[in-house]
């Protein structure tokens, strides 16, 4: 027996049968079942007989059995769409159950969205009834108070549109409107988010009803609109302060004036510009078939306006101090609409952004400097940094990246200066007990297990979160080639002692949710993999071996870094070749940090990284070996032999620039200098033979034991090392006399 004879005699032999058995056979019929067989027109006629049903669970159940058999047999669809479409169509206008239209909406899409392979099909069945189905789900979606068919028929027509663009022409104005209607705000209670995405998604996909040639226009319309009804908004909600002129004039909101109340105007204006933002933001995403105008500089002054949005710009005058409270109350919620217009412009815009990118990103960094800013205020502005750095240009400037790195910093220090001395705690619980008690409180081992909530860093989930955003943040400013070096030392020597430091705390210390450790721990070494193992400056070279000896190599992903390590011992090209030593050699050692380091850490309240200094110098004596310019400028200096050594293992096999005006770009001749003789001082080095000297002034006299020939030391680009020219020793030889009688010519 054939099994959709089965079916037709035991599960849909009735109409209470088939209702009750709607969920088998949804689950258990397949594309086998509908292979050519003399049931199949029984199937079909059964289905009919279904939809044509008095009994309204027999209605429901026909069209979701009449759905899945054009799901899995396109043939019997086309068979039998036109008797399907004639009895469904008339449904969606009538006054049915909720799950009846929605499986009648559900068939009718699918059919008319399968139909787009099959021009004959398309021309007889679907071009005549498409514009009545978007008209009877218009309708249906205007009057319904549920909220879930009002999501199925907005949702039904946005996908639609774009297949059946034309036919949807003579609806543009009635959908324009409803879609606005729905996005004109709340005073009551906020428009639900669903309700947005719903009303959004079909406002931008109304521009394709205008053809190949039309839909530019159609498209700037909605974004003039959506940006004006922004503006209208935003002047409401600040009516008490000082507000930055309007662009474009022309286009007039489409939503009525705000009541005069403010305690019904603020609540609905700041609605009603949440909706215009989210429409700005799904308007720049959508799609087009041809390239359409963007107003860059409309957009650029909405999102600056709104971030320019502060107490102090408030205008003299007599207002109501309730509505004015209420205006000051709104700013961190507008500074946020701001954020993620700016993030959607960065991933929609990319480098046409670049003209604005300085403005933005000042403002940006003008609310992360302020102290008295709130985590849950600062969150948004550091969520949109890493998107708006990596779709934009690098910024030409030094100074917003350098004071960018600088308001990042203060948020990682927290994990370094931040140390759990759980015998602390017991000792100061002890120590809070009543005197007069007969026993003294007591700490146990093990205590800390049951005390996860004391001695947390990060006790809320915004905590971590901001630590994670400014690690990104760093991640995406430390490339840039304008960063001050003195500021991109500093970061880099910070993440450096993080990945040393983070494996020595706890967990259970940073967060209650064990997996932070691990998000810092893998957002810190993959800045390291990427900024250190891969960077190419005297600090980063000599950080290298810390990095190398911190990567947990039994993590996953960490074969790419090993093929960066091997690729870094190993490299398939010739290095780079400088003529002189870079300065950021010294950075990794306190003796080595000048006077604008100093300042800096101070300022950002970093201070030095004396573990990873210490670890340096017990991990690799042998390359931590050297003299830096503090050293001689403050103790003075013997000649000895592992001066030398250190002299000479300073000097990078690199070519120099010798001083004088005939420099020329051979290597340098490293000498043995002769002890000078004692209590002779040897002169200061001229500045003007340093080449690092405009970072830091080197003057430092050098007590000697024996005699030092003048010959031999000569001052040089190293500062007077023992280091000769050739070239100067042969300048220094006498001229031999010429013989004037002399009979050769």
């Amino acid at each position: 027996m054939h099994s959709l004879e089965i079916i037709l005699q035991l599960q849909v032999g009735s109409d209470q049968a088939a209702v009750l058995s709607l969920p088998y056979l949804i689950s258990s019929l397949t594309s086998a079942h509908f292979s050519p067989s003399p049931h199949l027109q029984k199937w079909i006629s059964r289905l009919s007989s279904l939809l044509h049903s008095k009994h309204p669970g027999a209605r429901w159940a026909g069209l979701c059995l009449a759905l899945q058999t054009s799901i899995l047999s396109k043939n019997v669809m086309v068979e039998a769409a036109q008797n399907w479409i004639a009895v469904a169509l008339p449904i969606v206008s009538r006054n049915e159950a909720p799950p009846t239209y929605k499986a009648c909406i559900r068939l009718i899409e699918h059919i008319f969205t399968e139909a787009i392979s099959m021009p004959q099909f398309q021309r007889q069945l679907v071009t005549p009834n498409v514009p009545k189905f978007s008209a009877a789900l218009l309708d249906l979606a205007e009057k319904s108070e549920d909220a879930e068919i009002r999501h199925i028929g907005m949702v039904s027509l946005a996908r639609l549109i774009p297949l059946y663009p034309t036919l949807h022409r003579q609806l543009y104005t009635n959908m324009f409107s409803f879609s606005l209607r729905l996005l004109s705000g709340s005073s009551v209670t906020p428009t639900p988010n669903a309700v947005i995405t719903d009303a959004c998604a079909l406002h931008t996909v109304l521009h394709f009803t205008g053809g190949k040639v039309g839909a530019a226009p159609l498209w700037r319309k909605s974004l003039d609109t959506a940006i004006a009804q922004a503006w209208s908004a935003f002047g409401t909600l600040r009516s008490t302060f000082s507000l930055p002129p309007r662009t474009n004039l022309s286009v007039k909101p489409t939503f009525d004036p705000p009541p005069t109340d403010p305690m019904l105007a603020i609540p609905l204006c700041l609605d009603r510009l949440n909706c215009s933002i989210s429409l700005i933001t799904e308007l720049l995403r959508a799609t087009t078939a041809r390239p359409v105008p963007v107003c860059i500089g409309e957009l650029n002054s909405l999102t600056l306006a709104l971030l320019r949005c502060s107490p102090e710009d408030a205008i003299d005058g007599h207002f109501d101090t309730s509505r004015r409270a209420l205006e000051i109350s709104i700013i961190p919620d507008i500074w946020k609409l701001a954020c993620i217009l700016i993030s959607q412009m960065a991933q929609t815009l990319r480098q046409h952004l670049n003209p604005h990118l300085s403005r933005l990103v000042a403002h940006i960094t003008h609310h992360l400097e302020s102290p008295s800013l709130p985590k849950s205020h600062r969150a948004p502005f550091l969520r949109i940094l890493p998107v708006l750095l990596s779709n934009t240009y690098a910024l030409h400037s030094p100074i917003p990246p350098t004071r960018l790195v600088k308001t990042l910093l203060p948020q990682l220090t927290a994990l370094l200066s931040y140390k759990v001395d759980v015998q602390q705690q017991i000792d100061e619980n002890s120590a809070a007990t009543s005197k007069k008690g007969k026993k003294r409180g007591r700490g146990y081992e093990g205590d800390e297990v049951f005390k996860m909530g004391r001695g947390v860093l990060c006790p809320a989930p915004i905590d971590g979160e901001i630590i994670l955003l400014a690690l990104r943040a760093l991640d995406h400013l430390l490339p840039n080639p304008h960063l001050s070096e003195t500021v991109r030392t500093l970061a880099g020597r910070l993440v450096v002692t993080l990945l040393h430091e983070l494996p020595r705390h706890p967990p259970s210390t940073l967060s209650r949710d064990i997996s932070f450790h691990g998000q810092v721990y893998g957002e810190v070494q993959a800045i390291c993999n990427k900024h250190v193992l891969a960077g190419s400056s005297g600090w980063v070279n000599s950080a290298v071996g810390l990095v190398v000896s911190a990567i947990n190599w039994s993590l996953d992903g960490n074969a790419t870094v090993k093929r960066e390590v091997e690729i870094l011992l190993h490299p398939r090209l010739p290095p780079l070749l400088r003529t002189q030593p870079p300065i950021e050699a010294l950075s990794l050692f306190r003796t080595g940090n000048i006077k604008e380091d100093k300042a800096t850490e101070e300022a950002l309240n970093v201070g030095t990284m004396e573990c990873t200094e210490a670890r340096l110098e017990s991990k690799a004596p042998a390359e931590t070996e050297i003299v830096s310019r503090a050293d001689v400028q403050s103790e003075p200096l013997t000649w000895s032999a592992t001066t030398n050594a250190s002299v000479s293992s300073f000097i990078p096999p690199q070519t120099m620039k010798s001083p004088g005006p005939t420099a020329s770009l051979e290597s340098p001749a490293v000498t043995e200098p002769q002890p000078p003789h004692p209590g002779t001082k040897v002169p200061p080095v001229s500045s003007h033979e340093d080449p690092i000297s405009h970072e830091q002034n080197w003057a430092g006299t050098i007590q000697a034991k024996e005699p030092v020939q003048p010959s031999m030391f000569t001052s040089t680009s190293m500062g007077g090392y023992g280091i000769t020219d050739d070239q100067n020793s042969d300048e220094d030889e006498e001229m031999p006399e010429i013989d004037l009688e002399s009979d050769s010519e």
